[in-house]
């Protein structure tokens, strides 16, 4: 849900709530296996294999606020800002082979999120675009086995495009085209 409203002729303003919702699920199965060491019939098994399967269920309203530039004919800057906020997260875990299961709740806190972007309209159809996006998730608290693998995640992308064309019998020239480069850097490094 959201809102969006012209306040100068080159100034645009923007809201939004979102509504946040998601599953993290992870799951470990361990297997043993028993050495035969070549005994006939093979021996019971000595250990029984278990598993582990860990679902995280977010859930929580983030707002964004945006703001839209247009200075000249050709050019628009684009900025957004989403400030902290906190998800409930409701934790189910089932570990198979020794039976146990167990259900926990706590809090996630993310960080603030802010992007910037500028569009450049170029000769004809084509448009000049870059952006850049940044969450400082070292400051991101919930998740204790996560925190010391956390960093600040950003994301910059550039990219040239064709819009698309509606002139009579031109075929493939009325095709979009797009091209574009994109580092990121993710909040959290994967086993370390």
């Amino acid at each position: 849900m959201g809102f969006g409203c012209l306040v100068l002729p080159s100034v645009s303003i923007g809201g939004s709530l979102g509504l946040v919702y998601g599953t993290i699920r992870e799951s470990v199965v361990q297997e043993f296996i028993t050495p035969n060491h070549g005994a006939r019939p093979t021996p019971a098994p000595l250990y029984l294999t278990n598993g582990r399967v860990q679902e995280d269920e977010f859930s929580g309203t983030a707002v964004t606020w945006s703001v839209l530039f247009s200075p000249l004919d050709r050019l628009r800057i684009g900025a957004s800002w989403r400030p902290a906020h906190e998800l409930d997260v409701d934790r189910k875990v089932s570990v198979g082979g020794v039976g146990q299961r167990f259900n926990d709740t706590w809090v996630y806190r993310f960080p603030d999120e802010y992007r910037l972007g500028g569009e450049l309209r170029l000769s004809g159809r084509w448009h000049l675009g870059a952006d850049y996006q940044f969450m400082n998730f070292t400051s991101a608290h919930g998740r204790e086995d996560w925190q010391d693998d956390m960093t600040d995640e950003y994301t910059l992308s550039a990219g040239l495009e064709r819009a698309q064309g509606f002139d009579r019998r031109a075929g493939w020239s009325n095709r979009p085209l797009r091209l574009g480069v994109q580092h990121r850097q993710w909040g959290y490094e994967v086993g370390g």
